[in-house]
């Protein structure tokens, strides 16, 4: 039930997967993989209609003191080995879409699906643009 080994792992995602969040919702949450789950026949928000639901990925966090919400289900993380999570459906993807683009990119989630929510979001209009190429790394030859 959302267990391992007697611990609850909670998978978070959209814009619930900020760090801040995490801490505020719960304390001492330690961060354990970044996982994928076959989304199905979830319902997604409107701004990530056009996302491909086969996986839906977020981020799975331990809780000391048990407390997690929602339903069991299987996880793979980006490792592929699987956990049984807690995910609540009703936060799938949940907040301001800018954000929950910009959640998955700060978790480094997989550039694919990265993409694909930057693509859905741009379908309605909402431009993320690509951070500007750093150049403190480019040296000149004397």
């Amino acid at each position: 039930m959302g267990e391992q080994d007697g611990v609850t792992i909670q998978l978070l995602t959209g814009e619930a997967i900020w760090p801040d969040r995490i801490n505020s919702r719960w304390p001492g949450a330690q961060f354990v993989a970044r996982v994928r789950i076959d989304a199905g026949a979830a319902s997604l928000p409107a701004a990530f209609g056009s996302v491909p639901p086969a996986a839906i990925w977020g981020v799975a966090v331990e809780l000391p003191n048990g407390g997690g919400i929602g339903v069991p289900v299987s996880a793979t993380t980006d490792r592929g080995e699987s956990l049984q999570v807690l995910f609540d459906p009703d936060e799938l993807l949940a907040g301001d879409p800018e954000r929950v683009v910009m959640a998955a990119r700060y978790w480094e989630l997989p550039w694919r699906y990265v993409g694909a929510l930057r693509e859905a979001v741009a379908s309605i209009g909402i431009e993320i643009l690509d951070e500007e190429p750093r150049d403190d790394a480019v040296t000149t030859g004397s």
